[in-house]
C-alpha cells in the first residue's frame, strides 16, 4: 500500500507516468515467504485449498517484486537519456511535442519498456494489494474454525494520507 500510495497514485492519472514514476531502490523478499512444511497439517483438513492460495499469493508477491525491480532498473537507463534531451522536471511541456521528442530519445524499444513495465507495476501493485486482503480473510475464517477457542492476531490494512504520516 505504501508503493501504492508513495509512488503510483501521484502518476496514476498522468500521461507520462513512464518517466514521472520514480526508481525504488531495488530489493530481492527471499526470506520473506511461508513456511509450507509447519502449515501441511492443513492438507488433513477441509480447507487444504488455502495451502495453494497462498502459494499463489507468494508467487504473486514476488512477481511484483520482479517487475517493480525490473522496471526501476530501465528507468536507471532511462534518466540520463532524458536528461540530455534538454527536458527539465517541472516544466509544462506540450503534450504532443514531449511525446514525440522521449519518443525519438528513448527509441522503440526502451520505450515500450519503461511504458509496460510502469503499467505492469500498476496493474500487479493493485491487484496484490486486493489479494492479500482476500487471502488474509481466508486464513483467518479458517484459522477460527478450525481453534474456535483461539485468540488470533489480526491486521488492518489501512490507508494512511502521506500528510498523517509526519503527524506520528
Amino acid at each position: 500500500m505504501l508503493l501504492q500510495r508513495d509512488m503510483i497514485d501521484p502518476v496514476r492519472s498522468d500521461p507520462f507516468k513512464f518517466i514521472a514514476m520514480e526508481p525504488v531502490l531495488t530489493e530481492q523478499y527471499n526470506d520473506l515467504q511461508f513456511d509450507f512444511p509447519s502449515l501441511s497439517f492443513i492438507l488433513s483438513t477441509k480447507h487444504k485449498q488455502i495451502l495453494l492460495d497462498l502459494f499463489i499469493e507468494q508467487q504473486r508477491f514476488r512477481e511484483t517484486i520482479k517487475v517493480i525491480n525490473y522496471r526501476s532498473a530501465l528507468h536507471e537507463q532511462v534518466q540520463p537519456i532524458i536528461e540530455r534531451t534538454g527536458i527539465e522536471e517541472g516544466v509544462d511541456y506540450p503534450k504532443e511535442a514531449l511525446s514525440i521528442t522521449l519518443a525519438k530519445a528513448l527509441g522503440p524499444r526502451l520505450h515500450k519498456s519503461i511504458e509496460s513495465a510502469t503499467d505492469q507495476i500498476i496493474f500487479h501493485v493493485d491487484r496484490t494489494i486486493v489479494s492479500i486482503g482476500e487471502i488474509k480473510e481466508k486464513l483467518v475464517k479458517t484459522f477460527k474454525e478450525l481453534y474456535p477457542e483461539g485468540d488470533f492476531l489480526n491486521f488492518e490494512m489501512k490507508e494512511v494520507p502521506a500528510n498523517k504520516l509526519s503527524e506520528g
